[in-house]
């Protein structure tokens, strides 16, 4: 029998959703679409295949609270009760027990993370203890530290941002920071730039740009101007 999937207003007519791009909101649709009876989906590049969709758009539906992504892999739908009502008579219970014994219902019929310390941490939980890594010497390494804390973005995986680095490129180019973060990534992947910081050069990128456009409006020609060019002849 095929699944049948709904989707309430409530959740997708928000302001918080229609703000999504229109690949992460396709994103959370195919994911929705393909999720078990309790709203769990392990099948997140086929999701992200069918939705034309990338990384990006899967850590914005976690960040945006629609989604609770976990170590293994596996996604679920936060508000799927307010989605979706399954009778009892057609229930299949999830395969994921280990992901849904880490979870609760609020009072909204949420899914939210049990308060519990000793349980596996969920992807978007933050560690309660930052340790340095130790290299064969023994001493701590932290270049090799710091580069663990950064994610690949960008079509071609070649973007390194640490979450903070995202959150602040978000801040300040908050309709085209991923288009910005695209157009370095395919930089890199056809001309071969090189940068110590990714960060760094989408900000400059972006200061060049500015630049650029000031001094294209300072070179133009005021048509309108009195006297310029406007068919009058004076002596």
């Amino acid at each position: 029998m095929a699944k049948r999937r709904m989707l309430s207003s409530d959740i997708v007519g928000g302001d918080n959703s229609i703000s999504l791009p229109a690949t992460a909101q396709a994103l959370y649709l195919h994911l929705n679409q393909d999720a078990d009876d309790d709203g769990f989906n392990n099948r997140i590049t086929m999701a992200l295949l069918k939705s034309h969709s990338d990384e990006n758009d899967l850590k914005l539906l976690e960040n945006k609270g629609f989604i609770i992504r976990f170590e293994s892999g596996v996604i679920v739908i936060k508000h799927w009760r307010t989605h979706n009502y399954i009778r009892k008579d057609t229930y299949n219970a999830t395969a994921h027990k280990t992901e849904k014994s880490l979870l609760i219902f609020d009072e909204n019929n949420t899914y939210i993370l049990r308060p519990s310390t000793n349980r596996q941490r969920a992807v978007d939980e933050p560690l309660t203890q930052v340790r340095l890594g130790k290299d064969s010497t023994g001493k701590f390494n932290k270049k090799e530290n710091y580069k663990k804390k950064k994610s690949k973005y960008g079509k071609y995986k070649n973007i390194l941002l640490t979450d903070n680095e995202l959150s602040e490129l978000k801040e300040k180019f908050p309709d085209d920071y991923q288009q910005r973060i695209e157009n370095i990534s395919e930089g890199i992947a056809m001309k071969g730039y090189k940068y110590k910081s990714h960060y760094l050069a989408i900000l400059k990128w972006a200061r060049n740009e500015s630049q650029n456009n000031k001094q294209n409006s300072n070179s133009r020609i005021d048509l309108e101007a009195p006297g310029r060019y406007s068919g009058d002849i004076h002596l």
